[in-house]
Protein backbone atom coordinates (compact mmCIF):
# COMPACT_ATOMS: atom_id res chain seq x y z
CA UNK A 1 0.00 0.00 0.00
CA UNK A 2 0.72 3.62 -0.29
CA UNK A 3 0.92 4.20 3.65
CA UNK A 4 3.53 1.36 3.73
CA UNK A 5 5.51 2.26 0.89
CA UNK A 6 6.05 5.73 2.57
CA UNK A 7 6.63 4.43 5.83
CA UNK A 8 9.15 1.73 4.74
CA UNK A 9 10.38 3.79 1.76
CA UNK A 10 14.48 3.65 3.08
CA UNK A 11 14.05 0.07 3.78
CA UNK A 12 12.32 -0.79 0.43
CA UNK A 13 15.07 1.16 -1.48
CA UNK A 14 17.78 -1.21 -0.15
CA UNK A 15 16.20 -4.09 -1.31
CA UNK A 16 18.65 -5.28 -4.72
CA UNK A 17 14.99 -6.47 -6.88
CA UNK A 18 13.19 -3.34 -5.81
CA UNK A 19 16.45 -0.66 -6.94
CA UNK A 20 16.90 -2.61 -9.88
CA UNK A 21 13.54 -2.74 -11.12
CA UNK A 22 12.90 1.13 -10.14
CA UNK A 23 16.25 1.36 -12.09
CA UNK A 24 15.08 0.05 -15.24
CA UNK A 25 12.05 2.04 -15.14
CA UNK A 26 13.72 5.15 -14.90
CA UNK A 27 16.54 3.92 -17.51
CA UNK A 28 13.54 3.46 -19.87
CA UNK A 29 12.09 6.89 -19.27
CA UNK A 30 15.22 8.40 -20.09
CA UNK A 31 15.58 6.44 -23.38
CA UNK A 32 11.89 6.96 -24.47
CA UNK A 33 13.37 11.44 -24.40
CA UNK A 34 15.99 10.27 -26.71
CA UNK A 35 15.35 9.75 -30.60
CA UNK A 36 16.08 6.55 -32.04
CA UNK A 37 17.82 6.13 -35.77
CA UNK A 38 14.77 4.56 -36.86
CA UNK A 39 12.23 7.22 -35.54
CA UNK A 40 14.41 9.96 -37.15
CA UNK A 41 14.36 7.91 -40.44
CA UNK A 42 10.72 8.37 -40.41
CA UNK A 43 10.76 12.16 -39.52
CA UNK A 44 12.99 12.38 -41.92
CA UNK A 45 10.99 10.40 -44.72
CA UNK A 46 7.44 12.11 -43.68
CA UNK A 47 9.72 15.77 -44.28
CA UNK A 48 10.77 14.90 -47.76
CA UNK A 49 7.64 13.47 -48.61
CA UNK A 50 6.18 16.71 -46.93
CA UNK A 51 3.95 15.03 -44.80
CA UNK A 52 5.12 16.49 -41.78
CA UNK A 53 3.47 19.94 -40.99
CA UNK A 54 3.79 22.67 -38.49
CA UNK A 55 0.38 24.63 -37.44
CA UNK A 56 1.36 28.64 -36.77
CA UNK A 57 -0.79 30.78 -35.50
CA UNK A 58 -1.01 34.36 -37.49
CA UNK A 59 -1.66 38.12 -35.73
CA UNK A 60 -4.96 37.63 -36.35
CA UNK A 61 -5.03 34.77 -34.28
CA UNK A 62 -5.85 32.03 -37.31
CA UNK A 63 -3.56 29.04 -37.29
CA UNK A 64 -2.35 27.82 -40.46
CA UNK A 65 -0.63 24.52 -41.43
CA UNK A 66 2.57 24.97 -42.99
CA UNK A 67 3.89 22.21 -44.84
CA UNK A 68 7.89 22.05 -45.73
CA UNK A 69 9.50 24.26 -48.65
CA UNK A 70 11.01 22.46 -51.38
CA UNK A 71 14.55 23.41 -49.77
CA UNK A 72 13.38 21.24 -46.45
CA UNK A 73 12.48 18.49 -48.81
CA UNK A 74 15.60 18.59 -50.82
CA UNK A 75 17.79 18.22 -46.76
CA UNK A 76 15.62 15.79 -46.27
CA UNK A 77 16.27 13.65 -49.28
CA UNK A 78 19.69 14.51 -48.85
CA UNK A 79 20.14 13.05 -45.19
CA UNK A 80 18.27 10.16 -46.53
CA UNK A 81 20.92 9.35 -49.58
CA UNK A 82 23.32 10.28 -46.72
CA UNK A 83 22.31 6.79 -45.20
CA UNK A 84 21.07 4.77 -47.98
CA UNK A 85 23.25 5.91 -50.81
CA UNK A 86 22.40 4.92 -54.57
CA UNK A 87 23.38 1.96 -55.87
CA UNK A 88 26.16 2.32 -59.21
CA UNK A 89 23.23 1.22 -61.10
CA UNK A 90 21.17 4.23 -59.85
CA UNK A 91 24.12 6.60 -60.57
CA UNK A 92 24.28 5.41 -64.22
CA UNK A 93 21.04 5.91 -64.65
CA UNK A 94 21.02 10.22 -63.40
CA UNK A 95 24.37 10.52 -65.29
CA UNK A 96 22.71 8.80 -68.42
CA UNK A 97 19.37 11.15 -67.91
CA UNK A 98 21.23 14.12 -67.18
CA UNK A 99 23.58 13.77 -70.66
CA UNK A 100 20.00 12.99 -72.25
CA UNK A 101 18.60 16.35 -71.51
Amino acid sequence: SEKYAHTNANKLLQNTTIKARIDAQMQKLEDDKIMKADEALRLITAIARGEETTTVETQEGYELTVYPTITEKQRASEAILKRYPLSPLDKAQIKKAQADA
